[in-house]
């Protein structure tokens, strides 16, 4: 899939390593193979696999010769200009928005070509189907279903061939891509934190590819890393697309900011003069095409749990979860607390489990219920995702560790004893659906 919001290349980590390496080597005659040396000092990836590109063009310009520093690093920074608006992978676009574009290889979809627009004289279609055809460099496909509006069967300038769709069982993924850009994240939160603020290190340590995981904090997205660590926030105008879970997270690209190319008026909030930025690459789905709840990957059940209190609220009781979540978001996270019940062998496992995915598993009432383990900000109850404390404590066959209410432990076991809960009546009816038996009241 292609990128048109490309981030500056010039800007990225693995460039200005590249022109720092450059510049130490200042007042000297380089060939290509000491660029090369130079570029493989860092570890590889997409970028830098990118910049090896623009060095083997400029290779076709030097061969053998060499180049002053100086003149190395300004064709870099053109280099960077020109290729980021070059095409990679395959652009989905208008033929409208082609005029003025060549490529190597175009395909027109069917649909539309006999319909003239309002306005339009009945020619208008058959001049951009003309348009759209003489993008193509190397290779035009048409794709139609049945009778094409220009191409008639048997003409002998078309080569036809017969395809039959082959579609996935369950469907095409409806998946949502937001790949590394500028705009979508929060460029001068680094920068407005000071040198001992753990996020300089952490973006420091994070390398492209790990993994990265989106928490909902007061009225922000932040992006956290595999330990949980801050490495940078998403932007006020990004949102979380509606009714989509995150599937994966990644770092996109690492970028160097500066405070002189923000707005003025905000320059004061900067508390350094340079400072480095992470660009997510991040995967949506629908919670319906999410694997099944034993493959659920937790990236997906924390962008479930965070949006399950985006306000920052300080409780969410029982039936107040579904309010809060889609049905299917529920669903899943209810999906993730059976499977990790049903796994545990113990209070202890099926603590750790939770604790391992950023949650915490606590005594309220006489019940449990589930926390955010960053913040404590407290979620839902345990029934609302369907886990009664009495089932539980028939499970393991013991109560909650330090319960403040043991006797509904004792209660749940058939251990009558004094002090044992009676069933209280209520002085008038509940307005929320009961999903709560004597042992949570």
């Amino acid at each position: 899939m292609a990128n048109q919001d490309l981030p500056n290349i010039w800007r990225l980590r693995e460039t200005q390593a590249l022109v720092a390496s450059l510049r130490r080597r200042q007042g000297e005659l380089l060939g290509v193979a000491d660029i090369i040396e130079l570029l493989n000092e860092q570890p590889g990836n997409k970028w830098v696999d990118l910049l090896a590109e623009g060095i083997a063009e400029l290779a076709r310009e030097l061969k053998t010769k060499t180049m002053p520093v100086p003149d190395i690093v300004e064709w870099l920074a053109e280099w960077s200009r020109e290729t980021r608006g070059e095409q990679r992978g395959l652009l989905l676009l208008t033929a409208h928005r082609a005029k003025g574009l060549e490529f190597d290889h175009v395909a027109i979809l069917d649909g539309g070509w006999d319909r003239a627009s309002k306005n339009e004289d009945r020619d208008a279609p058959r001049r951009l189907f003309y348009v759209a055809m003489t993008r193509a460099q190397k290779g035009l496909i048409v794709m139609a279903s049945g009778e094409h509006a220009f191409l008639k069967p048997g003409t002998p300038c078309v080569v036809e061939r017969q395809v039959v769709p082959q579609f996935p069982a369950g469907g095409l993924p409806s998946r949502v891509y937001h790949l590394p850009n500028l705009k979508h994240s929060d460029l001068s939160y680094a920068g407005r934190q000071g040198d001992r603020h753990e996020v300089h290190r952490a973006i420091r340590e994070c390398r492209v590819g790990d993994p990265l995981h989106l928490d909902h904090r007061a009225s922000n997205w932040e992006l956290l890393d595999r330990q949980g660590r801050l490495v940078g926030r998403m932007s006020k105008s990004w949102e979380h697309p509606t009714g989509q879970i995150l599937l994966s997270g990644a770092v996109g690209a690492v970028v160097q900011w500066r405070k002189s190319d923000g707005d003025e008026q905000y320059a004061h909030y900067a508390r350094r003069d340079a400072w480095e930025t992470v660009l997510p690459e991040l995967v949506f789905a629908p919670p319906g095409q999410v694997p099944s709840a034993a493959t659920l990957p937790d990236t997906a059940v924390e962008s479930v749990v965070s949006r399950a209190n985006p306000a920052g609220c300080t409780e969410i009781r029982g039936g107040q979860l579904a309010k809060a979540l889609t049905p299917d978001d529920a669903d899943a996270l209810a999906a993730l607390a059976q499977r990790i019940y049903n796994e545990s062998r113990s209070w202890g496992e099926f603590i750790d489990s939770f604790k391992e995915r950023g949650l915490e598993v606590a005594p309220k009432g006489g019940g449990l219920v589930l926390r955010d383990g960053t913040d404590g900000r407290e979620l839902c109850k345990m029934s609302a995702l369907g886990l009664s404390y009495k089932e539980m404590v028939q499970g393991f066959e013991e109560g909650f560790p330090g319960h403040p209410s043991p006797s509904m432990a004792d209660y749940a076991l058939g251990k009558k004893r004094a002090g044992a809960p009676k069933p209280q009546r209520r002085s008038k009816p509940s307005s929320e659906k009961d999903d709560f038996d004597i042992i949570d009241e």
